[in-house]
């Protein structure tokens, strides 16, 4: 359906629909125009930069801006080392950031009054001839370059079996100190002094999971835990990025801060942009994706932390022993090997062996153990272990062609120590 207009319009037309007379000018603009919606007639610079407008953003050039300004710096490899504040406790003394010196154990109780107890020694092994030749064989089949010849057609002229002794004196030890420590506190709870004073640093049980054998362990000393400000982010929980400064862009990575790439075609050189910066040159840091600052690492960007007594107790075994073997073999050979236990015996104290047929071993056991007394001041002595062992050594002279020489066979395990075994040769050698 359509309307037809029945009256004409004035001369010259309508302006616009509800318009004066001449039009009006855009809507909601005075006569000659409103700059553009929020701006003043000259025209504002970007939203919220003064007057000439700002400079882009991280600017002035080189230079962190906003947060990052104000951010703190990032430390590398920060470790806390202000105590000014923190409370300190009967028996640990002034407790610093650093491993302290070990702290002095109890005093040791005394075994002097008691009676040492029996000692009863085993006897030793020995090899025969057809052990001797065999053990030899074996030690040759090891050995790529040597042959077997002399092994098989060597003929043994004598053998001397014996015994090496070896007395073994293990010391088990426990050593204690104590450093302050820092973590990031997110809220949890508190174990501080409020609940009481600390143990005594001897009296935290602290069990090993073996015997003889060297650990370690970190255990909080309860009752020491305060909370403060983080000192590397003074509690603001953010640190300037130390990879750009706090101005959120680096050099491209990826066009080497060209801006673009050189790529060679039909002998010619084409120019790309970089496609990773957009031709600027620059792109944002990696580390902190252009913010120009980064989470404290360490608070974790908590702003607090939370400080207290961690002690180390270190358990080291310590080994001292004394070899009587009387052939021309090296004695640290014997060390190596088994043998037959003689004697062993495990206490707090053991007492120094002086009932053995041998003197040797008797002095030598004496010095030992009065020894190890004096020998960690700064630790508590746990065990101490001690044990004699036979480790059989046979001597073997032998003749092959003209020539007369002798090799050892030692330890359970029968090795072989030959240095003249006549049929040693150099690589890519061939002997038949």
């Amino acid at each position: 359906m359509s309307y037809q207009q029945n009256f004409a319009p004035p001369s010259g037309g309508y302006p616009p629909q509800g318009a004066p007379a001449g039009g009006y000018p855009p809507q909601g603009a005075p006569a000659g125009g409103y700059p553009p919606q929020g701006t003043p007639a000259s025209g504002y610079p970007p939203q919220g930069a003064p007057a000439g407008g700002y400079p882009p953003q991280g600017a002035p050039a080189g230079q962190p801006s906003g947060d990052a300004a104000s951010a703190p710096e990032e430390v590398e490899n920060y470790a806390p080392s202000d105590t000014t504040g923190l409370q300190s406790y009967d028996g640990y003394g002034q407790v610093g950031f650093q491993a302290g010196e070990f702290l002095p154990p109890p005093p040791p109780p005394s075994y002097e009054s008691d009676a040492p107890p029996l000692m009863e020694f085993g006897t030793a092994a020995s090899i025969t001839d057809e052990e001797a030749r065999a053990a030899m064989l074996e030690h040759v089949s090891q050995h790529c370059c040597y042959g077997k010849g002399a092994a098989e057609q060597m003929t043994i002229t004598n053998i001397t079996p014996s015994n090496a002794l070896h007395y073994t004196l293990e010391t088990f030890c426990e050593g204690r100190t104590t450093a302050r420590v820092e973590v990031p506190y997110f809220g949890d709870a508190v174990d501080g002094p409020f609940n009481g004073p600390p143990p005594a640093p001897w009296n935290i049980i602290c069990n090993p999971a073996q015997q003889f054998a060297n650990n370690a362990y970190k255990l909080p000393v309860p009752h020491t835990e305060e909370v403060r400000v983080c000192g590397m982010c003074i509690g603001c929980g953010f640190v300037r990025c130390r990879q750009c400064g706090g101005i959120g862009r680096r050099s491209c990575t990826s066009c080497g801060g060209r801006g673009q790439h050189v790529r060679h075609e039909d002998g010619r050189r084409h120019h790309e942009r970089c496609h990773f910066c957009h031709g600027s040159g620059r792109s944002n840091c990696m580390r902190c994706h252009g913010n120009g600052r980064v989470k404290c690492p360490h608070c974790k960007g908590a702003g607090r932390v939370k400080n207290f007594i961690e002690m180390t107790i270190s358990f080291k075994n310590y080994v001292t022993d004394f070899i009587l073997e009387e052939t021309d073999m090296p004695d640290e050979l014997v060390r190596g090997v088994r043998g037959v236990e003689v004697f062993n015996q495990s206490l707090p104290q053991v007492w120094p062996i002086t009932t053995f047929p041998v003197r040797a071993i008797n002095d030598n056991s004496v010095r030992l153990v009065e020894a190890a007394k004096r020998a960690h001041p700064i630790e508590r002595q746990l065990n101490q272990r001690q044990i004699l062992r036979a480790v059989p050594v046979t001597e073997v002279d032998y003749k092959f062609k003209d020539k007369t020489t002798r090799y050892w066979v030692y330890g359970m395990e029968r090795q072989v120590h030959a240095p003249d075994y006549p049929q040693q040769c150099c690589c890519g050698c061939t002997i038949l």
